[in-house]
């Protein structure tokens, strides 16, 4: 005769038994495995809001792939003893030292992560971007509104229409450095696209210079010290620090 422990009873215990661990392990595993996967991803997702600063702090326009791949580029022409860099290779460089000063958690992304959290980045510096220009576009419609006499017709920062040349406040500030926008003769002539006073991309707008004025000699004295364009800049400054 079989033993008790050989019952079928017994048998059946023992199998149910396993098999719940079984379970219970696979429970955990799965478990381990979400969690794991979260982690990861609001790892990744992290890199968005960091990435928020790089159009502050490291570069207006390089991309984070761009500056990594300089910095790739470096380490390797290093070892074949090139030292001459161009302009534009520095530039890059330099970029790519800020952005480790800024957001030196990128050293730590699993290779097997780089691409979404690289991705993640440049999704968070046009988005910051788009923010800043947004809010500047209020800053600086709000300031043309508290000038005195007030622009005619009113300026709103909801409605672009009644800007540009067609608005005497906002034709000042983009009226070419050639033109005397107070002249009225000139400003009709710049409305009615008069061919001796065209408006091209090679016109440098009254805005950029201190006092809305250039010196035909000279034309980097006082370029980009116009006061509001120096207030905008203050303005999108302190509002990082805060």
């Amino acid at each position: 005769m079989s033993s008790a422990d050989d019952s079928p009873s017994q048998t059946i215990d023992t199998t149910l038994l396993m098999q719940q661990v079984a379970r219970l392990i696979a429970l955990q595993d799965r478990s381990l495995n979400t969690r794991n996967l979260q982690y990861r991803s609001e790892f990744v997702q992290s890199f968005r809001y960091k990435g928020r600063l790089i159009r502050r702090l490291v570069s207006l326009h390089d991309s984070v792939n761009d500056m990594l791949a300089e910095a790739d580029r470096r380490a390797h022409v290093a070892n074949a003893n090139i030292v001459n860099h161009t302009d534009a290779e520095n530039r890059l460089y330099k970029s790519y030292k800020e952005l480790m000063r800024w957001i030196p958690s990128i050293r730590d992304i699993p290779q097997t992560e780089l691409g979404d959290a690289l991705l993640q980045l440049e999704r968070g510096a046009d988005t910051g971007r788009t923010d800043d220009t947004h809010r500047l576009k209020v800053f600086v419609v709000n300031w043309l509104m508290q000038q005195t006499p007030k622009p005619e017709p009113p300026l709103s920062a909801e409605d672009k229409s009644g800007r540009g040349f067609y608005n005497d406040a906002t034709g000042s500030f983009l009226c070419p450095v050639d033109y005397d926008w107070n002249v009225p003769i000139h400003r009709q002539n710049i409305r009615d696209f008069h061919p001796d006073f065209l408006v091209t991309a090679q016109s440098w707008p009254a805005f950029l210079y201190a006092g809305g004025q250039s010196d035909p000699a000279n034309l980097d004295s006082g370029l980009f010290k116009n006061e509001i364009l120096v207030k905008a800049c203050s303005a999108h400054k302190c509002r990082y620090r805060h």
